[in-house]
């Protein structure tokens, strides 16, 4: 009777152990799904970014091409 309970405490281990596994995979397997999409969002700001930057240089070339035409119209 002894030697059969701990044969079922030792049977129960391994299962709450397997049950914590699959915990555990359904955890990084959600994570490595999330992982993703934060290298897309981080990758669509860098372009936001890339864009604006453009954006402002071609605003100022603009610019400095507005004022040499006013120059060489005086």
């Amino acid at each position: 009777m002894y030697s059969w309970v701990p044969r079922l405490s030792h049977t129960r281990l391994p299962a709450s152990h397997t049950d914590d596994l699959s915990f555990t995979t359904s955890i990084s397997s959600s994570s490595s799904t999330a992982h993703p999409i934060t290298i897309t969002i981080t990758i669509v700001i860098v372009i936001a970014i890339a864009i604006a930057i453009a954006i402002a240089i071609a605003i100022a070339i603009a610019i400095a091409i507005a004022i040499a035409i006013a120059i060489a119209i005086r």
